[in-house]
């Protein structure tokens, strides 16, 4: 198509200021159980929230005094999940602490190999 198309002038559609169903925000995500599990979101990823409220990366400082590693994060807004692999092919991650709004954390080391992240855990409303 070269030309843009214009919808019939009979009083059934009206102009909109984008293209495509979801506009602004994807009405999708209050009616689907993707929605409500976070799969879905208003744009593609999350809701859409103001500019502000977007927050900062999360940064992990760790530190290892024999057997006990000691966690510390900034960024992020919580609640936070710390979760460990044993090896990064493993296709889950083991839940170490759930839902805290701390910054720190304290584990003891239970094998000679193993990877922490830190995420946030967005609750459903």
């Amino acid at each position: 198509m070269t030309t843009p198309r214009a919808p019939p002038s009979n009083g059934f559609y009206l102009a909109a200021a984008y293209k495509g169903a979801f506009g602004a925000f994807n009405w999708m995500v209050d009616w689907t159980a993707l929605g409500e599990s976070g799969a879905l979101s208003g744009v593609g990823g999350r809701n859409p929230l103001p500019s502000s409220s977007v927050a900062e990366p999360i940064r992990v400082g760790a530190t290892i005094n024999g057997r006990d590693l000691s966690l510390t994060w900034s960024g992020g807004a919580g609640p936070f999940v710390v979760q460990m692999k044993i090896q990064l092919s493993d296709v889950e991650w083991t839940d170490l602490v759930t839902l805290t709004n701390q910054t720190s954390t304290s584990l003891t080391i239970q094998s000679q190999n193993a990877f922490f992240r830190i995420v946030e855990r967005v609750s459903s409303p």
